[in-house]
Parts: structure tokens; C-alpha cells; sequence
């Protein structure tokens, strides 16, 4: 890109990383006094590998399978879920089969629409391989702590392919407070590599 006296060259670079999380039974870190950014109450895990059409492919099948087990582990109704972390591909087929695997999950809980934030934290640091799934733990306990619901990086709309109105899902490039209602403030992880697996909170 030309800036008139500079040349800025851009570049796209694959990306690699480690993060770390400490975990503990809640009542064994309550009794030590440890400083708690959240607690994992359900998690879910599905492989559909025969059905789809290469070993990394999505599959709406088996991301939503593990989306739906995460919630039922949770004891948690979709609709009390203000945020979820997605895994966030960036790519024409991947975020559509994302959002409609998250779609349907949620749609075994509640037909609302437009009230979960979705984020990927993708578009702030890249693509951390193996690690991003921890980092997008990271995160989504960061912003339980803080009572942020996080912007998305750079978003400037969505998909088309998505249909994101006809979903409970929002996006947005700011940040909100994060209200809590009756209910505690409660997030999901769909981190979703290739063999599915999901995290609720």
C-alpha cells in the first residue's frame, strides 16, 4: 500500500502460540482463598469424522451434537447465555456452518433472537493453532470477570451467508457493559477444532 512517502507492506502470516489455564475443583480453590475468574460447569465433545468430507471439514452435525451436550453438562438454558466465544474461521464456509451448528443448539432451549453476543478472538491476535482454544478461554473468562462483553476486532458486517437476523446472536466492533439479570452472567467457548468440542460457563 502506498501512503504517499511510505511503502507499508502487509502481510498475512500463520500463526502459533501457548497459553496456560489453572485448573481446580471450585471448592478446593474457594478453601485456598485462589482468586476465581470463572468456573467451567459443563463441557461437550462429538466426533463426526466418517461423515464429513475430509478430517477437517466442519460439520454442522457434529459441532451442534457438541454444543447441545456442553448445555445439557451446564444444566444451563441456551437462553441464559450472553456471550459466546466462537472459533471464528474467518473463511465463506466455515463461520456459516459455525453460526448454524450454534443456531441449532441453542434453538433446543429457545426461538429468541439477537441476544448473545458472538466474539472470536481470532481477529485480535490471529490464529494461535493449538492454543486457541485455550485463549479463547482466556477470554471469555477475562470478560466474565471485567463485565465486558468484548468487541469484535475490525468488524464491519457480517456474512450474508449467515442470515445472522434469523439467529440469537449478535456482533458488534464494541464493547458493552455486561449486565447481570436474575440469572449470573454465563458464556459459552465453541472453540470447535477438528474433532468437536464445546465449553459452557
Amino acid at each position: 500500500m502506498n501512503t504517499g512517502s511510505k511503502l507499508i507492506v502487509l502481510l498475512a502470516l500463520a500463526g502459533a502460540g501457548a497459553a496456560v489455564l489453572v485448573l481446580k475443583h471450585l471448592d478446593d480453590a474457594i478453601a485456598d482463598g485462589n482468586r476465581i475468574f470463572a468456573t467451567i460447569r459443563g463441557i461437550g465433545i462429538a466426533n463426526d469424522g466418517a461423515a464429513r468430507a475430509a478430517f477437517s471439514a466442519p460439520s454442522v452435525d457434529g459441532q451442534a451434537a457438541a454444543l447441545a451436550a456442553a448445555l445439557d453438562d451446564a444444566s444451563v438454558s441456551p437462553a441464559d447465555i450472553g456471550f459466546v466465544e466462537g472459533h471464528g474461521t474467518a473463511t465463506a464456509l466455515g463461520d456459516p456452518i459455525e453460526v448454524a451448528a450454534l443456531t441449532r443448539a441453542f434453538r433446543e432451549g429457545t426461538q429468541r433472537t439477537g441476544f448473545a453476543r458472538l466474539g472470536s478472538i481470532k481477529p485480535t491476535i490471529g490464529h494461535l493453532d493449538t492454543a486457541a482454544g485455550v485463549a479463547s478461554v482466556i477470554k471469555t473468562a477475562t470478560a466474565l470477570r471485567e463485565r465486558i462483553l468484548p468487541p469484535l476486532s475490525n468488524y464491519t458486517g457480517s456474512n450474508p451467508l449467515i442470515g445472522l437476523e434469523n439467529t440469537p446472536f449478535v456482533l458488534s466492533g464494541s464493547p458493552a457493559p455486561w449486565e447481570r439479570g436474575t440469572e449470573p452472567r454465563r458464556a459459552g467457548v465453541s472453540p470447535l477444532p477438528a474433532a468437536e468440542r464445546c465449553r459452557t460457563r
